[in-house]
């Protein structure tokens, strides 16, 4: 129940409920009305009244009223591929590229359509014949499409127990109705979808109801919570019955290329044994008189013209179902009524045309499809209004009263509504064939035969035998009253006495598992049974190829075939005043039949002949179907009989019709609150993580109360992510799981300052071997998680590091499953196997979750932070130094950092001497020296230098520690690894109007050799031999060291590869004037640049050394530019990057519940007759619609239930003396169980 929040309607405009009343016809009953399927939305409404609630109702129009042809127009591309068409078609009518052009046609468009495109654009018949041809052009664009074939106003009808309750009328329908919108249509209101005024009746439900699609019906609350089902049923009268609109409707479709015909029983989707199934590409054409098409072209009355672009296979599907009909009437029905029921002979034979000419379990015309939404075409009528003294009112009364006795039945039918378990149901509905594939029997004696069994088996008296007898017929007699009301019955059918237990039938329908269902049977008995020319001796015999596993069909149609032998054997010595007596085989020998002629024999002959060519398939499913007719199939039966009025119909006029539409929802009574949960939405950065994010949703709600739920409660907050992401990256890096748990529950103790129940912990979890001390060994996390996951922990821990560690391990499973759906929803089965494959066994490959990460659309920026490097002093008695004289603007630099050398000093020892305190200034090295020997080997390294400087042998020589060399260490490391990660300037660096050559390969060798690690190479650098002993080694050194003092005439080039003009770009590029102070940027990057990490550093220490300028260029080039000069001086690159800016907009996704409406349109247009003498009003087209439904709904009842004394109505003669045509089951079936008392 909800109340009303929004497009409150005023009270004036809501339609009071009227009970049912005499009202005045709506349209003449002797034409039909077809009704086109709609959808329904309802939604109940409080009205702050005790005694009423308010029900609106929404009618929506199907596919089928809206034709792409309205607004879908020929392309330029279609153009032309029809123009090719004709013009391969006039060179060379029967050429290869004639079929070559059509196909490339129809790949651009389906069948119809390109059929329809080849007559748009036919060349013009006024064309000269000197001329090229004249092609039409293109036409011009469509105006929106329009919604079609509506009625003129809706009537919504409620009912309970086949009473209506209520009836409602809506506005009259708005004519022109758009269903898509015009880009021309400005938006009617500000808050209102941008569709357009003329789409405000799809969206705003006051619109809805001005236009007629809509209505509100006040209903007292009693009736409202009893209602059984709402019908919602409208007729275009004031055009007429021989209104051209579904015509126009289905030609429309058709030159869309959106209709077609399905082929009976084809596959609706791939499986691994049967591929869905496509329409024949025979379009373009009109119908062939006797074809499927055809037929159902005259039942609508519409001319064949207006179907000719659909796709079809025009084969004629009634000839074949006829055949079986007749094949199969005289073992069924014709046996029943005239031997078992004993009804009038003018009876059996209206019954029997009807059967032939009308009954078709599998529908009377094919399936018709349109674009991907299949329509059945159903016959319908009211059997409970049909006239007394009407044509067919012996049948008409005798399918209501079966349709009221069945209705109890309805409860054990499966249903996926009634609260109960939703898998289970749909399993049910899901198992339901269209069709029976199964078989049984139950023997029947008569009377005294049955007594005499019983009392034999049971070893009662007679007596007692013949009162149990008669108080089980008294319990089935109103099985037979149903008959009797209807038909005098003077058969054996009352005194019928039945096994309780069945027979179960085992033989093929129709031919071996083994067999084709795709082709004719090998062993083709139904040709034998159709030749004139097979004798009495060859069927009695069985002598015929196909028979050996005495298939059901066999069985049946032999038996046909020899009853109407035994007939006409009868009537021939009747008329001769010979005793019909003997055996079948004598009385068809003495009449001289074998191999005769005779009006029922030669139909049945035909009708064998004429199966004989059919697949095997196609022959099963029709013999199924005419069993469940002569079974349980009522609806085939009522269709049957609004088939032949339709055909009456038709005869006298055979356009008319009144064109309509229809809809049904079961139960719509007011329930608990439809709005949607209050559990709120989900906004995702991306519309494919939000479709995740409904999916997983979704499935949370579907099975939140069943076992599985509690594994789709799913928590992906950020810290969850962080931690679970964590634990992959370890297992991904190669850490075992029981490792990296074991680390975390270590790290979780050592902050919660419980430490010290680390070691306990390893000895208690730990499988240590002898002599192995177990609180040595790694904490294994696995081994702890299964001790402490158990309602009592085998270890004293703290519960919230077991709920912590549970949490975690529950945060990976998470977020691996939604991983895994994430990929599945978008197509990834590979990614969506790996990640589920590493939830469920806990190995293999662990993906990278990609379901958390944001997509971030914008433009792209380049950063670059770039060291100006100045002219300045170096440190005083260091112009000597090969480091200073290859890089002298690095060195001042590294000398600003570091500061004045005789203001640094550190302190050392030299084996067991005192400590020995120098200045930097002692030591005669350059400050690049220092700063990438301390960078290479810390304090100790520059004490090792120290003492090698004063000629100290001892060892080992150590720094010592003191707060001036502590900072000194920091320095100069910052200032080695600033050494160590910069490159040279490349020509783009300073952006992209650069146009410098690349940069010469030596400038990065310089950097390579100035933070050199190699000690020889290192001690030559700072002229220091590293063995004064080896002369080998100092003359190397001495090489080394003139090497790099060969360099120094291009040491000036360093910051020279970027050319004058770049260089004049970087000066005209705009400084930043919001940045931020360097230290915040740099500690904010330095996070994640791992190279900005010493720039951070000095930027503390010494930040007079790292001065900074912000500069954009108009390239999109970011330059951070640090240390004491300007873009004139020497440069080279610390760090570059690229990022991804966020855009001022993004199209982010949002999941979000939706009480989508449960009810879709009926797959099926309704060919709705009024009985005779009726006209159509609301009630007799609501109580079609019903009666319809409830038949319809009864084929979801199990066979089984409906059988009692009366139906099936097969049966099937035993008689071991041949006296009559009859079938052995015994051979067939399974052994006979005991006969029930």
């Amino acid at each position: 129940m909800v109340r009303p929040t929004d497009h409150a309607i005023p009270p004036d405009e809501v339609a009071p409920a009227t009970a049912a009343t005499a009202a005045p016809p709506l349209a003449d009953g002797a034409a039909p009305a077809i009704l086109l399927p709609v959808r329904l939305e309802t939604r109940w409404f409080e009205v702050g009244s005790p005694t009423e609630l308010e029900l609106r109702v929404r009618i929506f129009p199907d596919e089928l009223h809206v034709p792409a042809d309205d607004h879908d127009a020929p392309t330029a591309h279609e153009r032309a591929l029809a123009i090719a068409w004709w013009q391969a078609r006039d060179a060379a009518p029967d050429g290869d590229a004639v079929a070559a052009a059509w196909q490339a046609l129809v790949t651009a468009a389906r069948p119809g359509r390109a059929a329809w495109l080849t007559r748009t654009f036919a060349p013009r018949a006024t064309t000269p014949p000197t001329q090229p041809p004249d092609f039409p052009p293109l036409p011009p664009a469509s105006p929106p499409a329009g919604v079609r074939a509506l009625p003129d106003r809706w009537h919504v009808v409620g009912r309970r127990a086949e009473q209506t309750v209520f009836t409602a009328t809506t506005a009259p329908v708005r004519p022109g109705l758009r269903a898509t919108p015009d880009p021309a249509d400005q938006p009617s209101a500000s808050d209102r979808p941008a569709v357009g005024a003329q789409l405000d009746w799809l969206t705003a439900y006051p619109d809805a109801v001005a236009a007629g699609m809509a209505v509100s019906i006040r209903v007292a609350r009693v009736d409202a919570e009893a209602l059984d089902e709402l019908i919602v049923v409208g007729l275009a009268t004031t055009a007429g019955a021989e209104s051209t609109a579904l015509a126009e409707l289905l030609a429309a479709h058709g030159r869309a290329g959106e209709l077609a015909l399905v082929a009976d029983d084809a596959a609706t989707n791939h499986t691994a044994e049967v591929r869905a199934a496509a329409p024949a590409l025979a379009a373009g054409t009109i119908a062939a008189a006797g074809s499927a098409l055809a037929e159902l072209t005259s039942a609508l009355g519409v001319p064949a013209e207006a179907t000719r672009d659909a796709a079809r296979d025009d084969h004629g599907r009634d000839a074949v179902a006829r055949a079986m009909a007749t094949l199969i009437w005289p073992t069924t029905w014709g046996h029943f009524l005239a031997a078992m029921v004993g009804a009038p002979a003018t009876a059996v034979e209206a019954a029997r045309r009807l059967a032939l000419d009308h009954l078709r379990p599998d529908g009377r015309w094919p399936i018709l499809r349109v674009r991907d939404q299949p329509y059945g075409v159903l016959a319908a009528t009211a059997p409970s209004r049909w006239p007394a003294t009407a044509p067919g009112a012996t049948l008409a009364g005798l399918l209501d009263e079966l349709r009221r006795r069945w209705r109890p039945l309805l409860a054990g039918a499966p249903r996926l509504d009634d609260g109960g378990d939703l898998d289970r149901a749909l399993v049910e509905v899901l198992r339901r064939g269209p069709r029976s594939v199964g078989w049984a029997a139950r023997p029947a004696y008569g009377q005294e035969p049955a007594a005499v069994l019983l009392a034999d088996r049971t070893g009662a008296s007679l007596a007692t035998v013949y009162q149990g007898l008669d108080r089980a017929r008294a319990r089935h007699r109103t099985s037979l009253d149903a008959i009797a009301a209807r038909t005098p019955m003077s058969g054996p059918l009352p005194e019928l006495v039945f096994e309780a237990a069945p027979l179960r039938v085992r033989v093929p329908p129709v031919a071996p598992p083994s067999a084709d269902r795709d082709r004719p049977l090998t062993d083709n008995y139904l040709a034998v049974l159709g030749d004139p020319a097979t004798s009495a001796a060859t069927l009695r015999a069985h002598a015929i190829a196909g028979a050996g596993p005495r298939p059901l069909l066999y069985l049946l149609a032999r038996h046909a075939v020899l009853s109407a032998w035994a007939a006409g054997a009868d009537r021939i010595l009747k008329t001769r005043g010979q005793a019909t007596v003997g055996s079948l085989w004598d009385r068809v020998a003495s009449a001289g039949l074998d191999g005769a002629r005779g009006d029922d024999l030669d139909g049945l002959r035909a009708a064998a002949r004429t199966l004989a060519g059919r697949p095997v398939g196609e022959l099963e499913r029709l013999l199924a179907g005419y069993l469940d007719a002569a079974s349980h199939r009522l609806d085939a039966w009522v269709a049957a009989l609004a088939t032949e009025r339709l055909a009456d119909q038709r005869s006298a006029r055979p356009r008319a019709a009144w064109l309509g539409g229809w809809a049904w929802l079961d139960r719509p009574r007011p329930g608990r609150s439809a709005r949607p949960s209050a559990d709120g939405y989900v906004h995702a950065p991306s519309l494919a993580q939000a479709r995740s994010a409904a999916v997983l949703r979704a499935a949370f709600d579907a099975h939140q109360h069943d076992r599985i739920g509690p594994s789709l409660a799913l928590d992906l907050t950020a810290e969850r992510v962080h931690a679970a992401r964590a634990l992959l990256d370890d297992l991904r890096a190669g850490r075992s799981l029981a490792r990296s748990l074991g680390l975390w529950i270590e790290a979780w103790l050592t902050d919660h300052g419980q430490g010290g129940q680390i070691g306990p912990l390893r000895l208690a979890v730990a499988e240590a071997s002898p002599g192995v001390d177990a609180r040595a060994l790694p904490l294994d996390g696995v081994r702890a998680f299964r001790r402490w996951n158990r309602p009592a922990p085998l270890d004293d821990v703290d519960p919230r590091l077991v709920a912590a560690l549970r949490d975690r391990l529950d945060a990976v499973a998470d977020l691996l499953l939604a991983d895994g759906v994430h990929h599945a929803v978008h197509g990834d089965g590979v990614r969506a196997g790996l990640a589920l494959d590493a939830l469920e066994r806990g190995d293999g490959p662990i993906p990278e979750p990609q379901l958390d990460r944001a997509v971030v659309d914008g433009p792209h920026r380049r950063w670059r932070v770039v060291l100006a490097l100045a002219a300045g002093p170096s440190w005083p008695g260091t112009a000597s130094c090969a480091r200073a004289i290859a890089a002298p603007r690095l060195d001042a630099w590294a000398a600003s950092v570091l500061g004045a050398p005789t203001a640094r000093t550190f302190r050392f020892t030299a084996g067991d001497g005192p400590p020995r305190e120098l200045t930097l200034a002692d030591l005669g090295l350059c400050a690049l020296d220092v700063a990438l020997t301390v960078a290479a080997a810390g304090l100790d390294g520059l004490a090792a230098l120290a003492a090698a400087r004063l000629g100290v042998n001892a060892a080992p020589v150590a720094a010592v520690a003191t707060e001036d060399g502590d900072l000194l260490a920091l320095l100069a490391a910052a200032v080695g690894a600033v050494i160590r990660a910069a490159r040279p300037l490349a020509a783009g660096d300073l952006g992209a109007t650069s146009t410098a050559a690349p940069p010469p390969p030596a400038t990065g060798a310089l950097l390579a050799a100035l933070a050199d690690d190699d000690p020889v190479r290192a001690a030559a650098l700072v002229g220091l031999p590293p063995l004064a002993h080896d002369p080998d080694a100092l003359a190397g050194a001495v090489a080394a060291r003139r090497a790099l003092a060969a360099t120094a005439p291009w040491t000036a080039a360093m910051g020279a590869e970027a050319a004058p003009p770049a260089r004049a770009a970087a000066h005209q590029t705009t400084a930043v004037a919001d940045a931020p102070p360097l230290i915040t940027w740099l500690a904010d990057l330095a996070r994640v640049r791992p190279h900005l990490d010493p720039v951070e550093l000095l930027a503390l220490l010494a930040p007079h050394a790292v001065a900074s300028q912000r500069r954009r260029t108009d390239d999109g080039v970011a330059l951070v530019v640090v240390g004491t000069g300007t873009l004139d001086d020497e440069l080279v690159v610390l760090d570059d990057w690229t990022e991804i800016a966020p855009a001022p907009t993004a199209t982010t996704g949002v999941a979000l519940p939706f009480d989508a409406p449960r009810a879709q349109p009926p797959q099926t247009i309704l060919l709705a007759v009024a009985p005779p003498e009726r006209s159509w009003t609301v009630e007799l087209l609501a109580a079609t619609i019903a009666e319809t439904v409830e038949v319809a709904r009864l084929r979801a009842v199990e066979p089984a239930r409906f059988h009692d004394q009366v139906l099936p109505a097969i049966y099937l003669p035993d008689d071991p003396a041949e006296t009559v045509a009859a079938v052995d089951l015994r051979a067939v079936a399974v052994q006979l169980p005991e006969v029930a008392p």
